[in-house]
């Protein structure tokens, strides 16, 4: 029988599950996330936790269920959306990972808003300007750690990081594209105008797949970190709450979900774009591929306890 293993890197844990061919659970194991607050209204993950919670977790599914390593066939990510990993030429992190709680960015989101139009950042985005999304929090870095900026390579989200830790190969999903505020919704593509404007370029930020595209296979290292086998493939995989809306029947139109976590967003799915005029729900790229997700971003809910 053959496995796979699912993840979430959330923001105060790694969960991880393993199931079987049947698609019942065989396992379950989770590793704590610790969030550092070095500012008022600053939020910072450390990369290297989620990779040892990551390697963690799955070591304890294996030994709990009693698997072999080459048993487990298949592993995704569902990570936090938003945040920025800033990394060197060799692909390490050069700083803690700025996490989508961070508020340090709201001057740079506005920035962005004057520069380009409110109004046509969202048309292009379907995104309301905002400190959480991870285009300010990059032209943040620019502006108060320019030897910081100068020195990266890459400017991932925390899916696009661990994907290259995990198969060498820098990528991310629509979805997770999406909350960006660069990536063009009627396109499915990186913005042109908005890289542009901004002086970023597409191979700071990733190569985008559908969530459901293999990225790879396990890495050498990270076969041997994780007890798991080198043709053990990884997919691109999505945002948290694009996966728990998937999971929790948002495949089709007027399925409404609540993402009760950390926060809580309210997402339904479309399979046309919608743009709220008002300018009070966003719009995402959904995981689902030829759908949108049409959200309300509920930002702290669980996390305010």
């Amino acid at each position: 029988m053959t496995y796979v293993v699912g993840i979430d890197v959330g923001s105060q844990s790694v969960k991880a599950v393993l199931v079987d061919e049947s698609g019942a659970t065989r396992a379950t194991a989770s590793a704590p996330c610790d969030t550092h607050y070095p500012a008022s209204g600053w939020a910072e993950h450390d990369p290297r936790r989620w990779e040892h919670a990551i390697t963690q977790s799955v070591r304890q599914l294996r030994t709990a269920a009693g698997v072999g390593r080459d048993d487990v066939t298949m592993l995704a990510l569902a990570c936090q959306v938003d945040g920025l990993v800033a990394l060197d030429a060799n692909l390490r992190p050069l700083r803690p990972a700025i996490i989508w709680l961070d508020r340090r960015a709201d001057a740079q989101a506005s920035a962005m808003a004057d520069l380009v139009g409110a109004q046509r950042l969202f048309d292009i985005t379907g995104l309301v300007p905002d400190a959480s999304h991870s285009g300010p929090k990059i032209l943040w870095l620019r502006d108060h750690e320019p030897e910081t900026f100068a020195s990266a390579s890459a400017f991932p989200p925390v899916a696009g990081y661990l994907l290259k830790r995990l198969t060498d190969r820098l990528a991310l999903d629509h979805a997770n594209a999406s909350s960006s505020m660069l990536y063009d919704l009627r396109a499915r593509r990186w913005s042109s105008e908005l890289l542009g404007a901004f002086d970023l370029r597409e191979d700071q930020l990733g190569e985008i797949l559908a969530a459901s595209d293999s990225a790879g296979v396990l890495s050498a290292r990270a076969a041997d970190a994780t007890g798991l086998s080198t043709s053990c493939a990884v997919m691109v995989g999505t945002g948290d709450e694009h996966a728990a809306s998937i999971g929790a029947g948002a495949i089709s139109e007027g399925i409404i979900t609540d993402v009760t976590g950390t926060a809580e967003p309210v997402t339904v799915a479309s399979a046309q774009l919608v743009l709220d005029r008002e300018m009070l729900v966003e719009t995402h790229a959904h995981a689902l591929h030829g759908f949108y997700l049409v959200e309300n971003p509920g930002f702290v809910s669980g996390g305010s306890t």
